[in-house]
């Protein structure tokens, strides 16, 4: 390993330790890499590599272009690239040098990937593994033709030659011309022994000359006919020829295998996610996808935009519950993150498996919400004024009345032991115009305040917001429009419920409640504000949710208490400890459950996590197997889940990220193949009977993958509809709306959407073109033709590689294709071009 300019020797050190931990891990998993050199480099270098395509090559004025464009890229935080390894034994990889360890160590696991992808894919296999040797070498007699014959005349035959570098047929061979079609022999006559005789007496026909055509069949590769035909070209010429087309034939494999070279998380519908708009439930969250949202990731007030959505109805799912009461449902493929750092699989989880739990986030809403308006205009008390938002004040009011609060007839009742409470809540109401009515009521020893307030306005209010007459105690909720409120308006919520329904002493504070949908959104809502709670077990059909501790002292800073006499015993409770306990943010599995539900999915961006419930969730391949099995500490772990998501984002709403729809498809052949297949999943033959497979040979199936497949195979085998509706793919087209060219999603069928994908990998994106006369209608002349799939040519690229052509052919050249749904001739004398329908 060559060390890089910023880095110690220590470092060196440290890295070559787990350069040789890494391909020992991958060698242990199955993997089968070349041996691989390492340099450390700095970007200048990394980008000019990455700009010329390998180290060495001639130079053009296209790769300075590319550099420069790679590098202000870079400068400006828009991309950047990791590292960079090339297809030969042993295998060469570059670093860049300002990377951190992980970063390192997440690279070198990636270029082991790579390396492996090389020595075993079956495209791979008749490269050339000298080819930066030799692309060195072609560069020295580029150097010397330009010394020889001008720069000048160089670049220009160049920027000839690089217009049609892709047109190339792998098929054929490197050097020399196609293997003629072997000469059909003159048939010999059959008889008697004396028969020839009688043929050697007949006068012989002339045989008919045979049409001159060149080639004789149509060609592919468009490079090696004009090297080994064009009237034109010194031996000069034809070398750069061979040598461009040697480049690309070099190149041709990593085009076709960008997407399998490169490379699932569901929770249910009723897990609550800290959000920009507020916590909301998942299923919410999806239903909103079209509005801009950002998530929480587990560190203090960060958040990342959220990329993409998935839903996946009636899954097999795993609750998982732990000993504080934290809850959450998933599919069997869904990650958590663990103490020590680990992302595992709800399928994996065991009792006594310590989640992390995420503590403090503090991410909220921004926004007031808007209250709904009153289908009622028939107040008791006339124009009664309510807030138009949902403040701190109507908050409490609204927390108070989810604790002791009821519906009557014609408006809303509370009940209270405390004169303060009835102080405040009758002065909040009749601030809002209503007139409320107080009956101290002693009954059964017990005195207590009975607060009723007769206004169909705010009934119907409380009703629209959710806090519906039907609900019984058991199902009580905290009203979404909370949730969705900005910080100070929920801590007011919780302070009002707490005053009417929790308890504080000696034992901190203890809620309780018959309602379990309530008790653990408030938990999940307190932490985050940073307090950690505990849910027992019910008794009788109550729950409990306790604080105590240093978390005790924390919800008195952050929420409190409103009534003074609950305050005044939580400052107590805090006060009379001289040291709380340190009690961390993980929390032990104590119950597994499995079941069926509907699950969603998110794609984030940069962090690649989020949080639901309390827990971290996660949703290319190799890299991220190896060094999961690594000994990495916890913030390195977290650290690399960040650095991986970034690369397995889905790209744009027209673009196609291969890391992201690799690593999918990976994920889907190693889940099937291990027999984790749902019943509305079963696969069958063309036959209609159903495909049985092994269970546990997902590994097995992608090592036969990695050696078969190109992205055209690996996509039509492997993308289904399953994942063509996870990873939301369409084909789009452009319309004219209003004398504006607009983007339009034309297709959403999955096997069209799979079959425009694949097809428009045939020939590697370029269009397929065939040489079918080099000496047409006797002049000399190229004839090509474009074999049209229903993409036309991009005109303007068209009319300048005629151009190029007729200065490699020397003659005019004529292209044969369709525009407008009319074939058509395009022909060019070196200047202009001319069409005429056929």
């Amino acid at each position: 390993m060559r060390l890089g300019a910023t880095m110690t020797q220590a470092e060196r050190a440290e890295l070559e330790r787990w350069i040789e931990m890494i391909y020992e891990k991958a060698l242990e998993m199955g993997l089968d890499p070349y041996p691989v050199h390492f340099e450390v480099v700095p970007a200048h270098v990394i980008y000019e590599l990455g700009s010329y395509a390998l180290p060495a090559r001639f130079s053009h004025w296209t790769f300075g272009r590319d550099y420069h464009v790679q590098k202000t890229m870079y400068e400006y935080g828009v991309s950047r690239i990791y590292e960079l390894v090339f297809n030969c034994n042993p295998s060469q990889a570059f670093l860049l040098d300002v990377n951190d360890m992980l970063a390192h160590k997440l690279v070198v696991a990636h270029v082991y990937g790579h390396s492996d992808f090389f020595k075993n894919n079956i495209y791979f296999e008749h490269t050339d593994r000298r080819m930066i040797e030799r692309a060195r070498l072609h560069a020295e007699r580029i150097r010397e033709y330009e010394m020889h014959y001008g720069p000048l005349a160089v670049e220009q035959f160049l920027d000839a030659v690089l217009s049609v570098e892709e047109h190339i047929d792998p098929v054929l061979p490197t050097y020399g011309t196609p293997p003629r079609k072997q000469e059909t022999a003159e048939p010999k006559p059959t008889g008697d022994t004396y028969e020839d005789l009688f043929y050697m007496a007949q006068p012989k026909p002339k045989p008919e000359p045979k049409k001159r055509k060149i080639p004789e069949e149509p060609q592919k590769d468009l490079l090696l006919f004009i090297r080994d035909h064009s009237r034109v070209l010194e031996d000069w010429q034809r070398d750069i020829i061979s040598m461009i087309r040697e480049e690309m034939l070099y190149f041709l494999p990593q085009i076709k295998t960008k997407i399998i070279n490169e490379g699932w998380a569901c929770a249910t519908g009723d897990s609550l996610l800290i959000t920009s708009r507020g916590i909301m439930r998942f299923d919410a969250l999806y239903a909103e996808r079209q509005s801009p949202v950002s998530v929480a990731v587990g560190e203090p007030s960060a958040s990342c935009a959220v990329l993409d959505y998935h839903c996946q109805p009636d899954t097999p799912t795993i609750r998982i519950t732990t000993k504080r009461g934290f809850t959450i449902e998933g599919a069997h493929q869904h990650r958590v993150l663990l103490r020590d750092g680990r992302w595992v699989y709800l399928q994996e989880i065991a009792v006594g498996d310590e989640v992390a739990l995420a503590v403090g986030t503090e991410v909220w809403s921004e926004s007031y919400q808007p209250l709904p308006t009153a289908r009622s205009r028939s107040a008791t008390l006339a124009d009664a004024s309510l807030p138009e938002h949902l403040d701190e004040e109507f908050a409490y009011l609204l927390g108070y009345f989810v604790g002791d609060g009821n519906f009557t007839k014609s408006g809303i009742g509370f009940t209270t032991g405390d004169a303060e409470i009835v102080e405040r809540l009758t002065s909040l109401l009749r601030g809002w115009g209503c007139n409320p009515r107080v009956k101290y009521d002693l009954q059964n020893n017990s005195a207590r305040w009975r607060i009723a307030v007769h206004s169909r306005t705010l009934r119907e209010l409380l009703i629209a917001i959710g806090l519906s007459p039907e609900r019984k105690a058991r199902q009580k909720i905290v009203p979404p429009i909370v949730l969705r409120s900005p910080r100070e308006v929920v801590a007011a919520f919780l302070r009002g419920y707490f005053d009417a329904d929790a308890y504080a002493g000696s034992a901190g504070v203890i809620l309780s409640s018959a309602s379990e949908p309530l008790i653990r959104t408030v938990q999940t809502v307190l932490l985050n504000f940073g307090v950690l709670s505990s849910i027992s077990p019910p008794q009788q059909g109550v729950y409990q949710l306790a604080i105590r501790g240093v978390w005790a002292r924390i919800f008195a800073d952050k929420i409190g208490f409103g009534l003074k006499r609950k305050s005044e015993a939580l400052q107590r409770y805090v006060e009379n400890r001289r040291w709380f306990c340190q009690q961390e943010p993980f929390d032990p599995v104590v119950n597994i459950e499995h079941g069926r539900a509907d699950v969603y999915d998110i794609t984030v961006a940069d962090a690649h996590r989020y949080v639901a419930n309390g827990m971290i969730h996660h949703n290319s391949f190799w890299h991220e197997r190896i060094l999961e099995d690594l000994p990495l500490t916890p913030d390195e772990h977290v650290q690399f889940r960040k650095m991986h998501s970034a690369v397995i984002q889905p790209g744009s709403r027209m673009n196609l990220n291969p890391y992201y729809v690799g690593y999918k498809v990976l994920r889907d052949i190693e889940r099937r193949w291990n027999g984790e297949v749902d019943p509305d999943e079963a696969e069958t033959d063309w036959m209609g009977y159903r495909i049985e497979r092994p269970v546990g040979q997902g590994m097995q199936k992608l090592f036969e993958v990695r050696t078969l497949e190109c992205d055209q195979t690996f996509l039509h085998k492997y993308l289904t509809e399953k994942l063509v509706r996870e990873l939301d793919l369409y084909t789009y087209r452009v319309e004219e709306h209003n004398g504006e060219l607009v983007w339009v999603v034309d297709e959403t069928d999955w096997r069209v959407v799979r079959n425009t994908l694949v097809d428009n990998m045939t020939n590697f994106g370029a269009p397929v073109i065939t040489v079918e006369d080099g000496d047409w209608e006797h002049r000399g002349e190229l004839y090509l033709r474009h074999h049209y799939d229903g993409k036309p040519l991009d005109m303007q690229r068209t009319t300048r590689c005629l151009r190029y052509l007729v200065r490699l052919w020397g003659r005019p050249v004529h292209l044969e294709t369709v525009i407008d749904d009319e074939q058509v001739l395009l022909s060019c004398d070196g200047n202009a071009i001319a069409q005429r329908a056929l």
